[in-house]
Formats: structure tokens, C-alpha cells, sequence
């Protein structure tokens, strides 16, 4: 299968006048692949906000189907790029943890999010708090 998934985003890439260094495909669980590319039109593959990166996930995922390859979920990836998102959003939910300083502007503001509800109603308290037992119970 990462055999079949990178000959199909390679020709899809060099269609695209794309240049890139290299394709990675890593198996991460039966029939989950994780696939970056080394680019340096990184920014040009991922697009704003992310966009252009998922529309050739999905392409490429279009694509593996009609090549009969039912059931796979992919993650693109370009630089490394998702990692890194998903690292930010973990460190803006931990910044909200009792105790943390926080430091930047995003930070703060993940923080004014969060204690916003103690702004709110006493029904409207009990029930957010009701939701965040029932989430981590």
C-alpha cells in the first residue's frame, strides 16, 4: 500500500509542477498511513489555513478508491506541518490547566475562553460543568 500511495502522489505532484525532496508513508495502524512531503513550496502545497493540504488529501484519498483501495484513512502531511498544529493546540489546552502562567497572546486568550463561563448564569455553570464531567468521566 505505501508503494501504491506514493507512486499516486508523486504523479499527482509532478502534474502539479510541485517540486519536492521527498515522500514519506508510514503505517500507523491497519489501514491508517500518514504521508508527508518534504517541499520547499511547502506553503504553496498547504495553502491558507491548511486548505490546499486538504484538498489533495482528499484527491488523493478519491483517488486510492477508484483504485479499489476501500477502507485506508491517510493524513497528509507537507514539512511536518499537522504535527506541529496539533502540538499548538494541545499546549493551548494545557496553558488552562490551574497554575499555568501564560505567555503569549493566544495563550491569554485560550485563558479568557476558558474562565468565561464563570461570567455566565448559575443553570448555564451547572450545565457546562455537567458536560465536562460527562466528557472525562
Amino acid at each position: 500500500m505505501e508503494t501504491i500511495i506514493k507512486n499516486l502522489l508523486d504523479e499527482l505532484l509532478v502534474k502539479m509542477g510541485m517540486d519536492f525532496s521527498s515522500i514519506r508513508v508510514i503505517e500507523e495502524d491497519e489501514n491508517e498511513y500518514y504521508i508527508n512531503i518534504d517541499s520547499e513550496q511547502a506553503k504553496d502545497l498547504i495553502g491558507r489555513h491548511g486548505t490546499t493540504l486538504q484538498a489533495l488529501q482528499t484527491l488523493l484519498l478519491t483517488m486510492l478508491k477508484r483504485k479499489g483501495e476501500m477502507g485506508i484513512n491517510i493524513i497528509l502531511d507537507v514539512d511536518g506541518y499537522r504535527k506541529q498544529q496539533i502540538e499548538n493546540v494541545k499546549s493551548l489546552i494545557l496553558v488552562t490547566k490551574v497554575g499555568s502562567f501564560p505567555l503569549s497572546n493566544d495563550e491569554q486568550f485560550m485563558i479568557d475562553i476558558d474562565r468565561s463561563v464563570l461570567g455566565t448564569s448559575p443553570e448555564a455553570y451547572s450545565n457546562y460543568r455537567d458536560q465536562i464531567r460527562q466528557e472525562y468521566s
